[in-house]
């Protein structure tokens, strides 16, 4: 982003909103393609960190899955945790699924049959 303001709070506003770069002195032609690639590779490493954190939210999330489709099992059939988690992955892969797909209709079924 060219600015004339070089105000503090307008900076950090403009770079809550995904600005990479600010720049105040004005533009120079001599200077744009340096400000571009670093733009460029800003966006780039805050693409990835946003993959990674929806990667490891969606791994988080399923683990929860997992350990309470567990714990149905546990308590409805009497098994215990190692018996419940070879059960929901042996239905996984019976099924062609995903471990947490099978864990999230598992607690699906439990809350359908148990209210």
């Amino acid at each position: 982003m060219f600015a004339e303001d070089d105000a503090d709070d307008l900076i950090r506003q403009a770079m809550r909103c995904g600005v990479s770069s600010y720049v105040v002195d004005g533009l120079a032609p001599t200077r744009l393609a340096g400000l571009l690639k670093v733009a460029m590779a800003r966006f780039e490493e805050y693409q990835a960190l946003r993959r990674e954190r929806d990667e490891a939210h969606r791994k988080l999330t399923e683990r929860v899955s997992i350990d309470k489709a567990k714990g149905v099992l546990m308590q409805a059939r009497g098994m215990t945790e190692d018996e419940a988690y070879h059960a929901l992955r042996k239905l996984a892969m019976e099924r062609g699924r995903k471990l947490g797909e099978v864990a999230e209709e598992v607690l699906a079924s439990s809350r359908l049959l148990l209210g």
